[in-house]
């Protein structure tokens, strides 16, 4: 007796199984690339945007500094930024490693009495430029746009 062969059942082929894992796995491997460039884009952005908020307080206090200030002492490649009034004195420093400008007021003796910290754009070449009308500091390299520039009039 011989048997003949079902063409009628109903199932799936391993080769069939196999073509729709390749197409699901593509569509995965795509969709976690565009992922991951969204991801890092707006990681990008939020740093950006902490630095240009830290150097808006940055210009605020500068500003607010530099006009109380009776004297100014500047390094000659430009900090420590020193300012002094009768009542405190304040030293603007740059802690290259970490990328931050960081604000010490001294209201009398060697330990500061408060300390700010300002993230900061990377950069070798930051500059400041004191005048007798204003107090300018440069936060970015030369060329770079857009630059960061803080000017201060005493």
């Amino acid at each position: 007796m011989s048997r003949v062969a079902n063409c009628n059942r109903r199932g799936i082929t391993l080769i069939e199984i196999m073509a729709t894992m390749s197409v699901l796995l593509t569509f995965g491997v795509t969709a976690a690339g565009i992922l991951r460039s969204v991801t890092e884009i707006g990681r990008q952005g939020n740093q950006a945007n902490q630095a240009r908020r830290s150097a808006e307080r940055l210009a605020d206090r500068l500003r607010a500094d530099v006009s109380l200030a009776d004297e100014i002492d500047v390094e000659s490649d430009g900090f420590p930024l020193e300012l002094q009034s009768d009542q405190m004195r304040i030293r603007y420093e740059v802690d290259a490693t970490h990328s931050m400008l960081r604000r010490s007021v001294f209201t009398g003796g060697d330990s500061p009495s408060s300390v700010d910290a300002f993230l900061l754009p990377k950069s070798d070449a930051r500059v400041v430029e004191v005048d007798s009308d204003r107090v300018s500091v440069r936060l970015t390299d030369a060329g770079v746009i857009p630059a960061w520039v803080i000017e201060a009039a005493r």
